[in-house]
């Protein structure tokens, strides 16, 4: 082990020591109940074939409101829980009508038997078929006063203000260090600053690791709010990124069938930047063909040698860091990604900074050898260097203003 090595390995030694045992052990506790959790999948099948949305929940024990425990939506009827070791009953309906209510006219099934998950067992093949919802008043009268969801769901589309307290620094270090309780008590969305409006174009936000929505005020401040509406990602950074870029597709896919809007731009920070990636990479694969723009700020494109360090070194490894080690299968990926051809993306990168924690040149967090990895270099439309560090790309003037002039221009056509 060289001196260098000796030094990396000795700060997030330090770093560990200073978070403190509490933070360890929630840790600890986090990742103890995701690897021992389960999970439940299957398919909603309607032989009369009608056209309305699956709506799909899961109950512990019984099938009463007091024990919905999720609640997923689903256009081909395709379902998938993640349930800790017990008995669980599944009801689907269909809302035909689309107003996310279950009402007397709409088909509905469920499971008779429990299905019993064991400790880390998957089950799948459950298959549940809708049929005539007669004289099941009583279970649609409970169903539609339950109003207290998974937020995960509840967040999608919700509007708020930068100032929401669940975009506090606590909540987002909670988001990295415990991210299972994060998504349960403030859950991950899509958030918007003010209600729809169809003559703007959304543009989405997505933050780093470690991070919130309220990053991105000095950006979105600088946008012109007359011709778009900012969209925000808030998700649990500790999870693997794949989770994160599959709740992001189908919040967007929820987002885009309930909205008439058929432009979206996309803007992303540091590791914010890979998720993003591989949504786009989802979103190309359902043929969809909204999002005309994409600008990352300081993304690790080649991943982080802390994070290798990390899953090597570190007595709790968050899922997170294996996804960001150099190599990584998910790194690997994204860096061979092909962007539609009407998607253009301008690649941002930052240049001050003197870490120990990277080899080379590098911003202060992340190596500029990373942020210009070669081949989404070469695929880019256009690549700027900023004269700032890895965090400071976000309030940086040049920052704002080459933003603010890239979605000007976009949103007029100008290339």
């Amino acid at each position: 082990m060289n001196f260098i090595l000796i030094v990396r390995v000795g700060i997030i030694s330090c770093i560990l020591f200073f978070l403190g045992g509490c933070q360890m052990l929630s840790l600890r506790k986090d990742l103890h109940v995701m690897e021992n959790i389960g999970s439940i999948e299957g398919l909603i099948v309607d032989p009369h074939k009608k056209q309305g949305q699956f709506w799909i929940e899961l109950y512990q024990d019984s099938m009463s409101p007091e024990n919905l425990l999720d609640v997923r939506s689903s256009e081909d009827g395709q379902f998938h829980f993640y349930a800790k070791a017990g008995a669980y009953y599944i009801m689907a309906y269909q809302d035909s009508n689309f107003d996310y209510k279950l009402e007397k006219d709409d088909r509905v099934g469920f499971n008779v038997q429990a299905i019993r998950v064991g400790i880390g067992e998957n089950i799948d093949r459950i298959r549940i078929e809708l049929s005539e919802n007669i004289g099941k008043t009583e279970l649609v009268t409970k169903h539609n006063k339950f109003t207290s969801l998974w937020p995960g769901i509840t967040n999608i589309g919700q509007v708020t203000t930068l100032s929401d307290p669940r975009f506090s620094t606590e909540n987002a270090r909670r988001g990295l260090w415990e991210p299972l309780s994060f998504s349960m008590e403030v859950g991950p969305g899509v958030f918007f600053l003010e209600e729809f409006d169809p003559e703007k174009t959304p543009v989405l936000f997505v933050h780093g690791i470690g991070g919130s929505p309220k990053e991105w005020a000095p950006i979105i401040n600088s946008m012109d709010r007359s011709r778009f509406q900012p969209w925000l990602l808030y998700y649990e950074t500790g999870f693997p990124l794949d989770m994160s870029s599959q709740y992001l597709f189908h919040a967007m896919k929820y987002l885009h069938r309930v909205y008439p809007f058929d432009t979206a731009y996309l803007v992303a920070h540091s590791m914010g930047g890979l998720i993003s990636a591989s949504f786009i990479q989802q979103y190309q694969e359902a043929g969809s063909d909204y999002l005309k723009l994409f600008v990352s700020l300081a993304t690790p494109w080649s991943g982080h040698e802390g994070a290798d360090l990390g899953v090597r070194y570190a007595p709790v490894v968050i899922p997170v860091w294996r996804d960001m080690a150099p190599g990584s299968q998910f790194l690997l990926k994204v860096q061979d990604m092909k962007l539609p051809e009407n998607l253009p993306h301008y690649l941002l990168f930052a240049y001050q900074g003197n870490s120990m924690m990277t080899p080379g040149n590098d911003d202060g967090a992340v190596s500029i050898k990373s942020q210009l990895q070669l081949n989404r270099q070469y695929r880019a439309h256009k690549v700027y260097g900023i004269d700032t560090d890895h965090s400071g790309i976000l309030q940086n003037l040049e920052v704002m203003n080459m933003v603010k002039q890239i979605l000007n221009d976009e949103d007029s056509g100008v290339k």
